[in-house]
């Protein structure tokens, strides 16, 4: 039972920085910006960021800006857009504006979004628990 445990917890830690379908197969390139350390992975006009550091503060209107300056380190590419949420980060690359600007107009992408919780209520006798976000664009 114990051996099923703690092979179950590696399991688990290994798939952390586990990349998406479209970026599988590609070597990673770990880098570190501002203390958040990603790894990096690069497939036409788009980048991937999984960060790898716990951070007391991972909102993704902190960790986006870091990902995408380290997206923009490995690529040696601006970033157009930074999307996701502050575990793995989508961005496009602008190392050809026009086709990186295509892919946004494509995707329809909207607004950047930050949003923090504001009230937890418990839910009587069903025992639900409800939660209250404020958010707002940047």
């Amino acid at each position: 039972m114990i051996r099923s445990l703690i092979l179950l917890a590696f399991a688990l830690l290994a798939a952390c920085n586990t990349p998406s379908p479209h970026f599988s197969g590609i070597a990673a390139t770990r880098v570190s910006v501002e203390g958040s350390t990603f790894d990096i992975r690069l497939r036409g006009n788009l980048a991937e960021a999984i960060r790898l550091t716990p951070e007391a503060d991972a909102r993704f209107a902190v960790i986006a800006p870091r990902a995408g300056r380290a997206m923009a380190q490995v690529s040696g590419c601006n970033i157009l857009k930074v999307m996701g949420d502050s575990a793995v980060q989508l961005g496009v690359l602008g190392c050809d504006p026009d086709a990186g600007q295509r892919l946004l107009n494509a995707a329809r992408i909207g607004p950047d979004y930050d949003c923090f919780e504001t009230s937890t209520l418990s839910g009587g006798v069903d025992g639900v628990v409800y939660r209250d976000y404020e958010c707002a664009p940047f």
